[in-house]
């Protein structure tokens, strides 16, 4: 009878402890929201899990350009296709290909929208393309799974500064914010909150004018891939293939762009079948219509060049892959992608458009 209550107070001290590192785990890991962030990742991943299953039809993976540009709810107020912006700051495509696996755990998308920014060696210092404390506000928010567990031994493999213990035990590497924990850290709701499904808007004005991309037709020069962010690259595409999901691949404008980065981007779409749209390009430049530098479009997008930018993509989206009711037998309005009315959208209209309405420009950034 002793060494039955002696168990069962060990079991019970192991649960409390359990519990107890659990939750100071995730006071200790810091909180990027919509209040205290141009990028709040906490509340993307955290709506992103919030999202009722199957619902998205397009998935966006990218760098904070990717953020800051693409924009869910003016793709379905203008073509009724549900989608969400998975991008974080400086994601390389190393950390995408592991969000795409996280989020196919929970939707089945039929477009992925990728950005290929950090295609390009930002940090070849870092085997992973991007900073340890960046990688975090990536990792941190995914929900623990053999996806994730994958993820994070992967990075510490390639990265020997990283504790592969601390991503499972955070307040290794966040003890040291006792000092700073405030009201927002217990703000669950602003932690799990983000209205524009991933959206990160912003509202600095651009520069004074913007010079499009002219490729030199006649230049052959080409780009290498840092060799991990093309095996990456590489999973990505076999993933949505296995999965039957069309891959699209997208350059912002003011991204780095020159005629090397050009044709491998072009090389690499056609070898593969993709749809690859540079809106660097004069035609896309012209076709977003936005006007400097109120409605900035180039680099970090402010919410009316991304309001601008996301429509015209989202025509180009419904122009390439169709968009329509593929059952109705009819022959008409055929596509890849069937316009729906979502409630999860339907009820952030109003806060969107509150967005657009009462944000004022910031400063001119150049």
């Amino acid at each position: 009878m002793k060494l039955g209550k002696r168990a069962l107070g060990c079991v019970a001290f192991v649960c409390v402890l359990a519990v107890s590192l659990f939750g100071i785990n995730k006071i200790l890991e810091p909180k990027y929201t919509v209040k205290n962030s141009d990028w709040p990742t906490t509340s993307t991943y955290n709506q992103f899990y919030g999202m009722e299953r199957d619902s998205v039809e397009v998935l966006f993976l990218g760098a904070s350009i990717a953020a800051n540009a693409f924009v869910p709810q003016e793709i379905y107020n203008d073509y009724g296709i549900t989608s969400y912006n998975l991008a974080s700051e400086q994601q390389s495509v190393f950390l995408s290909y592991y969000w795409l696996k996280e989020a196919l755990r929970y939707q089945k998308p039929k477009l992925v929208v990728l950005e290929l920014e950090f295609m390009n060696n930002y940090h070849p210092e870092c085997a992973i393309n991007t900073w340890e404390s960046l990688t975090r506000k990536c990792i941190d928010p995914m929900r623990w799974s053999v996806n994730k567990a994958k993820a994070v031994h992967k990075i510490c493999k390639l990265d020997k500064e990283q504790s592969e213990l601390s991503y499972y035990l955070t307040n290794i590497r966040f003890h040291s914010r006792w000092s700073e924990v405030g009201p927002e850290d217990f703000d669950l709701e602003a932690a799990s909150k983000a209205p524009f499904k991933g959206y990160a808007p912003i509202v600095d004005m651009g520069p004074k004018e913007y010079e499009a991309f002219v490729p030199d037709a006649r230049d052959d020069e080409m780009a290498e891939f840092p060799p991990l962010m093309q095996e990456y690259l590489d999973r990505i595409v076999s993933l949505c293939e296995a999965e039957g999901i069309e891959l699209m691949l997208v350059n912002l404008p003011g991204a780095t762009m020159d005629d090397a980065i050009y044709n491998t981007h072009v090389a690499y779409a056609r070898e593969h079948g993709l749809y690859y749209v540079n809106l660097c390009l004069p035609e896309h430049v012209a076709g977003i219509g936005a006007v400097l530098p109120e409605e900035n479009f180039v680099y970090h997008q402010n919410v009316w060049g991304a309001e601008k930018t996301s429509r015209y993509l989202g025509g180009l989206i419904c122009e390439h892959y169709g968009v329509g009711d593929a059952d109705d037998g009819d022959g008409d309005g055929r596509g890849l992608l069937k316009p729906v009315v979502d409630q999860q959208y339907e009820d952030t209209r109003d806060e969107y458009q509150e967005l657009l309405d009462n944000f004022e420009p910031g400063e001119s950034n150049g």
